[in-house]
């Protein structure tokens, strides 16, 4: 035996329908419910679901997509359900719509939908432990002492597919969207990719041009240092001088030390107590990994990114004069 249930989505443009035992009904009875939130979601933000249908099957796979179908195993939470159900329905977009070749870009399929589940968990469950392209996960990959790879390195030879096709492709483009163009730029862009080649075979490269194309600006810094290398985002301050004995300016010492240059964010601390931010694009590193930043007054206080948005591996040279153990 089995149960089911159904609900209408998209002004009723489509059905989401689930099917599971009914040993699952206490968490399975919302199912359609959360196919019904992704889908309206991503057809808003992103592009409109495709297909006239929408099935939730509980089956024995973890979690698998096929056009107009998933299969997603029992979980034990509503919110692992939510997880799962988000992102195999995910998958309608990439690579279903959008087609990619998973055997040598893994992270055009599996990436791009971490990206976007990473805002549908934050529109559910605001404030919790987000895993989907998370900072905490990828620190720890960098940190560990395992073998680094890029994330153009194709998926079999790779050694934690986790990081390197979901994980850290779905923070790079977080990173990109929120701290370097902004969603007004980013989303309008991403749309673009999708309307542009939908049921088509883009390249990594048909992505970084039409991104490009949608922002006016290049961004071959960003694709070079998250896509191709292993470098890192370690952003530093050396130390602080006051430029002129009447102490009118201050020279702040940046270094950009991981190898992938970002933005810089600075909170100051002027001397009688006063406080301002900060912000430096990223062509300031295009000469170099060292810059010499001008203030006005006296500077007696520097912190790097001090609302901690990027995923900085070495956050005890950010802040200028260094706290003491």
């Amino acid at each position: 035996m089995s149960s089911g249930d159904a609900v209408g989505a998209n002004q009723g443009k489509l059905l989401v329908m689930s099917f599971y035992p009914p040993s699952a009904d206490s968490i399975w009875n919302r199912a359609s419910e959360y196919g019904k939130l992704a889908i309206e979601r991503y057809s808003k933000q992103w592009w409109p679901y495709p297909y006239p249908v929408a099935t939730n099957i509980n089956g024995i796979e973890g979690g698998m997509e096929y056009p107009m179908i998933v299969f997603c195993h029992n979980r034990t939470t509503p919110e692992g359900l939510y997880s799962v159900t988000d992102h195999e329905f995910g998958h309608t977009w990439f690579p279903m719509l959008v087609g990619s070749n998973e055997r040598l870009y893994g992270w055009q399929d599996e990436g791009f939908n971490t990206f976007m589940n990473y805002y549908n968990w934050e529109a559910h469950y605001p404030g919790r432990h987000n895993r989907r392209g998370g900072a905490e996960e990828y620190l720890k990959y960098v940190k560990s002492g395992e073998p680094q790879e890029t994330i153009m390195t194709p998926p079999d030879r790779l050694h934690d597919v986790g990081q390197l096709v979901y994980n850290k492709p779905g923070l790079g483009l977080r990173l990109l969207r929120d701290v370097v163009l902004g969603p007004d730029r980013f989303d309008p862009a991403f749309g673009e990719y999708i309307r542009r080649w939908a049921y088509k075979h883009p390249t990594p490269a048909d992505f970084f041009r039409t991104i490009e194309d949608g922002v006016g600006e290049d961004l071959s810094w960003f694709w070079r240092g998250w896509f191709y290398t292993t470098g890192t985002i370690d952003q530093a301050v050396d130390s602080v001088t006051v430029s002129d004995s009447a102490g009118v300016t201050s020279r702040i010492y940046l270094r950009s030390v991981g190898g992938i240059p970002m933005p810089v964010d600075l909170a100051l601390t002027i001397g009688g107590g006063g406080s301002i931010r900060r912000k430096l694009p990223v062509e300031i590193w295009f000469h170099g990994d060292a810059y010499v930043a001008l203030v006005p007054g006296d500077v007696t206080g520097v912190r790097i990114d001090p609302d901690q948005v990027l995923p900085d591996v070495d956050r005890s040279n950010n802040q200028w004069p260094q706290s003491r153990p």
